[in-house]
Formats: C-alpha cells, structure tokens, sequence
C-alpha cells in the first residue's frame, strides 16, 4: 500500500495523531510505502478562509523526527513563490471564496507528488490525502479515515472517494484509486483547470469538481449529480430570501396605538337631533296640508 501524505502540515505535527493513524495502517498491511509532498513553510494564508500564514521552515529532518519509526519513501517540498502554474492566476473560483491562485497550488503539489510515484509503480494502489486530514476545518475522524481505507483497498475499481452517490464538504481529502489512474485526475486540475471551471459556474464548492470530474473520466453521466446540487443551492437561495422578507416585516413592524373609546352623544346632542328630526317631520305635515286644501 502506498499513502501520499500532500499539502500544508499546518498543526498536523502537533499531536500524535497522524503518527497513530500511519502505524495502525502499517500493522494492518504487509508493506506500507509513505510519499510525501509539501510546502517549505507550515501554512500559507492563501485559502478559502481566514487563515494566519505560519512561516516555520519545513525540513526533511524535522518530518522525519515527527514519523520516528514509520519509514517515509520519499519527500518532495516545494516552495509556492518558485513554482510556475498554468493558465489565468486571478481571483477565485466562481461562486465561491477560494482563490484561484491557492487552488492551483494545491493541484501543482498534488500533481507532482502523483506523477512521482506514476513514474516509479504506475500500477500501484494509492491513498491520497491531506496531512491535515484528521483536524481540519471538514476532517474525517480516526475510525472512519481507517475503515475506508481498509475497505477500499480490498474493492477498489476506479477511483474511490469516501461518499458514492453524491459529494460532501472535504471529498477531495482523501481518495483512492490507480497511480496511473489517479495521475490522469490530477493531471486534468494541474493543466486544464480553466476549461474545467467553464463547466461549473454556480458550485459554490470547488472540491465538488474532483468528485463529478473523476465521474467524468470514468464516463458517468453527472447530469443528476449536478441538478441535485443546483436544486438545493436554489432551495438554500428561496430559504434565504423567505428568512430576509420576514426579517423585514419585523424590522417594518409597529405597534398600532389602542383606539380611543368612542365618545357617547351628549343628552343635549341628542334631544337636538331628535328636535330637528321632529321639525322636519312637522315641516313635511305642513306641507301635505296645505297641498291637500289647495
């Protein structure tokens, strides 16, 4: 089995729990093979979120210290200001807050660390995954991180990603699949990631394209995966829209003041209106009177 451990360390090494994670694997196994590719600093801050740019130097040295006893095949790090990426550079993905150029250099370090281990046993089963894979913002748990290993590794056809049907937060984590196969994914976000994004403008999360895009090679139809995306982004938008109008008749909202009691004619009104009436009514004899002797 081979593990490609890729990406930003960020806390990984700050507790045993990737260490934990790897020596399971190796006494589940006859041989596990450990690739690494890496950046020259802990964390950059260029991300989908906030993120505060830790610049400690990363050293073969120091990951080696933190693996001890877990051998590591290979380490390739790279440095993000000398690495020459293709195609436009600017702003972010559509529909979402990743930038593009930080997404490009994920796939540039994903890219290299594959095709070195392409180049070497092309046929070779693969996992590929974060070296935050346990604590970051969408991580997988200990247990379900194994379980899917051990899983797959026994009925892998294609790719595999943690969920089938449809993608979640965080589904290019982890993936499994062919070397050489795995290469041909990677290799389509390296060099045609322009094009790629054509056919997704209303996402919203840019993972999302690894899980339709491996669908796409292995000549799925993603149509319905699509659609059910689109619809519940069109649910979540009328949800939003219903939240604000009744957030705006509450904003817009007042009291009516309490109506003042209707006020009771006065006995003085009263008679005069019943005097008046009672006038026009002698008014009116009169005249029928008069008419009559006429």
């Amino acid at each position: 089995m081979i593990i490609l451990l890729r990406g930003h360390i960020r806390n990984s090494f700050n507790d045993n729990e990737l260490y934990n994670l790897l020596k399971h694997l190796s006494e589940e196994v006859d041989t596990l093979d450990i690739y690494i590719q890496t950046w020259n600093i802990f964390q950059s801050n260029v991300s989908w979120r906030e993120m505060k740019e830790n610049n400690t130097i990363v050293t073969e040295s120091l990951i080696y210290n933190y693996f001890r006893d877990i051998p590591i095949k290979n380490i390739i790090i790279l440095d993000d200001k000398q690495i020459v990426l293709t195609g436009n550079v600017e702003g972010k993905i559509p529909s979402t807050t990743m930038p593009l150029r930080g997404w490009k250099n994920m796939w540039f370090g994903i890219y290299e660390g594959i095709k070195y281990i392409t180049d070497n046993c092309p046929d070779d089963f693969v996992i590929n995954m974060r070296f935050d894979i346990l604590n970051n913002s969408n991580s997988f748990p200990k247990d379900e991180t194994l379980s899917f290993i051990l899983r797959k590794k026994i009925n892998i056809k294609s790719m595999e990603f943690v969920v089938e049907k449809k993608p979640i937060l965080g589904v290019d984590n982890i993936f499994i699949g062919k070397a050489s196969r795995m290469l041909l994914l990677c290799a389509r976000f390296q060099f045609q990631l322009d094009r790629v994004l054509l056919y997704y403008p209303e996402l919203r999360h840019q993972e999302f394209m690894v899980f339709f895009e491996n669908k796409k090679l292995d000549n799925l139809p993603i149509v319905s995966y699509y659609k059910q995306n689109k619809k519940e982004k069109e649910n979540e938008k009328e949800k939003e829209n219903e939240n604000e109008k009744e957030k705006e008749k509450k904003k817009n909202f007042n009291v009516l003041p309490i109506p003042e009691p209707e006020k009771q004619s006065s006995p003085v009104n009263y008679v005069g209106r019943r005097l008046s009436f009672k006038g026009l009514v002698i008014t009116s004899l009169k005249k029928k009177w008069i008419e009559f002797a006429k």
